[in-house]
């Protein structure tokens, strides 16, 4: 909604010159944000539901589980609050660093700032992602998905080939586990 915060300041510095004061201004930013809020979360939430009832049933038709189809409480009152308030929160600073400019500066179209928006370009390595952590961080949400609910749900549903056939690629990727530790400590031994 405010992206391009030279744009609304000029906006914000013509409305300024008509008559409106700051109060007036935040006061319409905020009723803009909560305009576009509304539908959203009305449509989101709507959604959600549907999305809601189809996974519930397919989980319930497999686990031979019912219970109700509809979002919990909690669900409905966390959409509800950030969809509402993440549009009035992100407005803040774009309000504040258009309206902190004098009228003179606001209404300057030939004099705007070419500095005010930079970009840096930085390397996931430089945050202390490297690709080794990453495929080893995958690995180990596919196993443990695996582990905590493939193999109980294969016991459960009396799918023994399933079941024996995860405890066997455990076993193998533990002995594998433990030979490439064993070869990376030959050194040291």
């Amino acid at each position: 909604m405010l992206s391009d915060v030279e744009e609304k300041t000029y906006e914000f510095g013509m409305l300024r010159a008509l008559g409106f004061n700051t109060k007036n201004l935040v006061l319409t930013v905020l009723i803009q944000a909560i305009s576009f809020a509304i539908p959203g979360v009305v449509s989101g939430m709507i959604l959600s539901a549907i999305i809601n009832a189809i996974f519930r049933y397919v989980l319930f038709t497999l686990t031979k589980n019912f219970a109700s189809y509809n979002l919990s409480d909690g669900s409905i009152y966390l959409g509800v609050f950030l969809g509402i308030c993440i549009p009035i929160i992100s407005n803040i600073l774009p309000i504040k660093e258009a309206l902190g400019k004098n009228l003179r500066t606001s209404l300057d179209l030939y004099h705007r700032s070419a500095g005010e928006i930079t970009i840096v370009v930085q390397k996931l390595a430089d945050l202390g992602l490297s690709l080794n952590q990453f495929i080893l961080a995958i690995m180990l949400v596919v196993l443990g998905v695996i582990c905590y609910y493939v193999a109980p749900s294969a016991f459960l549903f009396q799918n023994f080939s399933l079941f024996f056939m995860i405890l066997n690629a455990l076993l193998l990727l533990m002995i594998l586990g433990m030979t490439f530790i064993s070869i990376l400590l030959q050194p040291y031994l």
